[in-house]
């Protein structure tokens, strides 16, 4: 697991004075200690969704910064996002989230509608964990 990996990572990362990288990796660990003592099962899955629910805050701020015209404090988030896509799979295109829906849709016995909105993106974020609900929302919404 990453969580494994990171002090390594943070010292090689200090030995090069990387000190972004090293603030990156610290703040890594640290929401990876919080969610491995919260007394739920640490799991690959679970440090999955961490990892992709701080690149949705780091995009966040990112975005907030922007708006309010701070460019200088904008520039160091997009420089933790980037550390931070490291570490996270590729993300899948938006025609392979499509397919892929389609797929789930079609292996369904039953006329899709807006209950099964819940087991169909779950069946793609199993095979795409980055995959984008509004996505997945508008090939459902198309095929009822």
């Amino acid at each position: 697991m990453l969580k494994d990996k990171i002090d390594a990572l943070i010292q090689s990362a200090m030995l090069e004075k990387k000190n972004d990288r090293v603030d990156t990796l610290r703040l890594m660990k640290s929401q990876m200690l919080v969610a491995e003592k919260s007394g739920e099962e640490y799991t690959e899955q679970v440090e999955m969704k961490l990892l992709l629910k701080m690149k949705a805050s780091i995009e966040d701020s990112i975005k907030q910064f922007t708006d309010g015209g701070r460019s200088d404090l904008a520039d160091n988030e997009k420089k933790g996002l980037a550390i931070l896509q490291e570490f996270l799979p590729k993300e899948a295109s938006e025609d392979e989230i499509k397919d892929y829906t389609d797929q789930v849709i079609t292996c369904m016995d039953t006329p899709v509608s807006m209950k099964d909105m819940k087991f169909i993106l779950s069946e793609v974020q199993k095979r795409y964990p980055t995959a984008n609900g509004k996505i997945v929302s508008d090939v459902v919404r198309s095929r009822m």
